[in-house]
């Protein structure tokens, strides 16, 4: 019996370090997310893409993101399926459209310097976000 109530405290003593150590991941968390963006602009102002600093490349980076426009502006996904069909992207299509190809696709377009068709850019909302990235070592 004494085992158990031995294990049972360490668990919950293990499972108070838990909360704690999460309480403090959600500052440090808070902290890099007010620090990013002035790092970002003060980066681009002086044409700086990656550094290294403390053991760590510091790089910028672009993230995309593609998404049909809301029912409130009268899009469904029917209505998408109708435009990659009009823009010649049939395969794409079935009972739906897959989100994740739809991504790819428009990301394959704007890389390669192209528009995306106006049909289909009609009824997507592509956004871009600037993100400060932290990759250990190289």
């Amino acid at each position: 019996m004494a085992e158990l109530a031995e294990r049972l405290a360490e668990y919950a003593s293990l499972t108070a370090r838990k909360r704690d150590v999460e309480d403090e991941l959600k500052c440090i968390t808070g902290q890099l997310a007010a620090m990013e963006l002035p790092l970002l602009e003060e980066m681009g102002l002086l044409g700086i893409e990656s550094t290294k600093v403390n053991g760590f490349t510091l790089f910028t980076r672009t993230d995309r993101f593609v998404a049909k426009r809301s029912k409130k502006e009268g899009v469904t996904t029917e209505i998408v399926c109708e435009r990659l069909k009009a823009v010649g992207l049939d395969y794409m299509v079935s009972d739906g459209y897959s989100a994740s190809s739809l991504k790819s696709k428009v990301c394959e377009w704007l890389d390669d310097g192209h528009d995306v068709p106006q049909p289909l850019a009609e009824v997507i909302n592509v956004t871009t976000k600037m993100r400060l990235v932290a990759r250990k070592g190289q």
